[in-house]
């Protein structure tokens, strides 16, 4: 089964401040597009978030997917695709014996993933605008 994750945030400023996030799962089920989407408030930096977003998203998956995550943050679809094996190898140290930044995300997110493959999209994708205007209609409501 192919499974897409679209993710967004309210912010892309790299410091800790409170966020908002939102993902959107999609896939076909019988001939037809099935998604469920998920908004949360969390307190970190961008990549923090996003991770959040994905684990999040990811744990929704109840079969075994070929899972395609599509996001703008392209630091985290490049550490999840060259360091994610070798840092639950290394028990989430990185090679200078420091612990990985959001180490307790990630290896959440190894367990979440368990045999699925994991794909990266980067760039905005299509349900971009539409995370945003509900993001910020959550932000108005609160």
């Amino acid at each position: 089964m192919e499974v897409h994750i679209y993710i967004g945030t309210d912010s892309k400023a790299p410091r800790v401040q409170p966020r908002k996030y939102g993902y959107v799962l999609a896939c076909t089920l019988k001939g037809k597009l099935a998604t469920k989407q998920g908004f949360k408030e969390t307190t970190g930096t961008y990549n923090r978030a996003t991770l959040e977003a994905i684990t999040e998203a990811v744990a929704r998956v109840v079969k075994p997917s070929e899972i395609h995550i599509h996001t703008e943050n392209v630091l985290i679809l490049t550490m999840l695709e060259e360091n994610l094996d070798r840092w639950e190898q290394n028990g989430y140290v990185t090679t200078k014996g420091e612990p990985v930044a959001n180490g307790d995300l990630w290896k959440q997110l190894k367990e979440k993933a368990g045999e699925n493959l994991l794909l990266s999209e980067p760039g905005k994708h299509e349900y971009s605008m539409w995370i945003q205007e509900q993001l910020k209609r959550v932000t108005t409501n609160c």
